[in-house]
C-alpha cells in the first residue's frame, strides 16, 4: 500500500503557476549582503510552515515541480543563500564559508519571525549541508529538521575547487563558463539531473560560484556529525551522479539520532518527492511522531555497538 500511496501523491493536485508569480519576495540583510526570500501565504494552509534551503546555485525554475505541489497548500518560505545571483552583495569579498552561510540562515529565520514558531526546516543537497552545519554550530535549532539528499562534501571535482577556482582572475571567470560547465557535467547522463545542472550553471554569477565553491573545498561532514544530538530526518529516493544514494544511510547513521527514509522514485520525480515529504511533515506538530505515511519508508540503521 505504501508504494501505491506514494505513486498517487507524486502526481497529486498541482498548481501550474510559476512560483515567483505566487510568492511574496523580500530581502533579509545579513553580514555581507541580503538574502532573497520567497514566501507563500495560502488562505487555508496545511499545518505548519516549511522553510526550504535550496541546493548550491539551484534556480527556482529547476524546482518548479516541488513548488507546484506545495505553493497553494503550505506556508512555504524559501531562503536563497549568497552564492545565488538573485541575492545581493555589499562587499567585494564576501564570506562564502559554510559557517557564514549557516549563520545567515539563522539570521533570516529570526528576521522572518519563524524561529519562535513550529515549523519544518528542510534543506536539499548543499542546502541540507548548510542545515547540518548550522546545527553543529548552534546557528538555529528548529522544531523539525529534514535533510533531502544531503551532500557530505562539495560535488565539484576537487582539482577545480582547490587549485583552479581560487586563482581565476575575475575578468576571466565568464570566459571559463563553458569549460567549467563541461567538467562539472562530465558523466552526468540522467537527462533531468543534467538539465537541472545546466539551468543552475546558465543562471550562475560565475565569480560568486567560483569563490563559494572554493570556500567549500575542504568541507567534509563525515566524522563530524556526532556533534548533532537532536533528531534529524534524512530522506532519499532517487540516484544520479551528484546525488549518490549510498551516502545518505551513512550520514543518517553518523547522526546520533538520525533516521533514514528511502522512498524510491525515478530521477525525474526527485522534486515531486521533495514536495510530498514537505506536505506530510507540514501536517504534523513538532511533538508528534513522523506521519505513518512516511514512517512506512523508514530503514533500520545498524550503528556500531547496536544489538
Amino acid at each position: 500500500m505504501s508504494a501505491d500511496w506514494l505513486r498517487a501523491q507524486l502526481h497529486g493536485p498541482a498548481d501550474p503557476r510559476p512560483f515567483e508569480e505566487v510568492a511574496e519576495i523580500s530581502f533579509v540583510p545579513v553580514q555581507d549582503g541580503s538574502l532573497r526570500v520567497l514566501r507563500t501565504r495560502p488562505a487555508a494552509p496545511t499545518g505548519r510552515p516549511v522553510v526550504l534551503i535550496p541546493g548550491f546555485g539551484a534556480t527556482v525554475a529547476s524546482w518548479q515541480d516541488f513548488y507546484a505541489l506545495t505553493q497553494a497548500r503550505v506556508e512555504l518560505i524559501v531562503i536563497e543563500t549568497l552564492e545565488k545571483r538573485t541575492t545581493t552583495l555589499t562587499t567585494e569579498h564576501p564570506d562564502f564559508s559554510v559557517g557564514a552561510m549557516a549563520r545567515d540562515i539563522g539570521l533570516a529565520l529570526d528576521h522572518l519571525g519563524v524561529s519562535g514558531r513550529d515549523h519544518v526546516l528542510m534543506g536539499s543537497c548543499w542546502g541540507a549541508t548548510l542545515v547540518l552545519e548550522g546545527l553543529m554550530r548552534g546557528a538555529f535549532d528548529p522544531p523539525t529538521v529534514a535533510v533531502y539528499d544531503p551532500m557530505h562534501a562539495m560535488w565539484f571535482p576537487k582539482l577545480l575547487l582547490r587549485y583552479l577556482a581560487p586563482h581565476i582572475p575575475p575578468e576571466l571567470v565568464d570566459l571559463l563558463r563553458a569549460p567549467i560547465s563541461a567538467v562539472a557535467l562530465h558523466g552526468m547522463d540522467q537527462p533531468r539531473q543534467r538539465a537541472r545542472a545546466e539551468s543552475a550553471i546558465a543562471a550562475a554569477d560565475t565569480l560568486r560560484w567560483s569563490r563559494a565553491a572554493a570556500a567549500a573545498a575542504d568541507v567534509e561532514l563525515y566524522g563530524r556529525l556526532g556533534a548533532i544530538a537532536r533528531e534529524v530526518l534524512v530522506f532519499n529516493g532517487s540516484h544520479d551522479k551528484v546525488h549518490d544514494r549510498s551516502h545518505y544511510p551513512r550520514i543518517a547513521r553518523e547522526l546520533p539520532r538520525g533516521r533514514f527514509f528511502f522512498l524510491e522514485v525515478d530521477e525525474v520525480e526527485r522534486e515531486h518527492l521533495a514536495g510530498v515529504i514537505a506536505l506530510e511533515l507540514a501536517k504534523t506538530r513538532a511533538d508528534a511522531p513522523v506521519p505513518d505515511t512516511l514512517a512506512a519508508f523508514e530503514v533500520d540503521l545498524e550503528r556500531p555497538g547496536s544489538a
